[in-house]
């Protein structure tokens, strides 16, 4: 399989700035832009959130709701 670079930090199949998942599902995609129109992007659906990321999030919002201050 070929090496790819993913730029998710939070993703559950980044080791080191490459996927490692098993198999990969890239959908196709535009954004649109104001000054290019649109752009191509390529969206990954193999993506999951890592446990780690899971957690930390779930403590960011525990403390931004106030039940985490003492």
């Amino acid at each position: 399989m070929p090496k790819l670079v993913c730029a998710a930090i939070e993703c559950r199949f980044n080791k080191d700035n490459l996927c490692k998942a098993g198999t990969v599902r890239l959908s196709d995609g535009h954004i649109h832009t104001v000054h290019q129109g649109y752009k191509q992007i390529w969206e990954c659906k193999t993506y999951e959130i890592s446990s780690e990321a899971k957690q930390t999030l779930d403590e960011l919002k525990s403390f931004l709701s106030g039940k985490g201050l003492t």
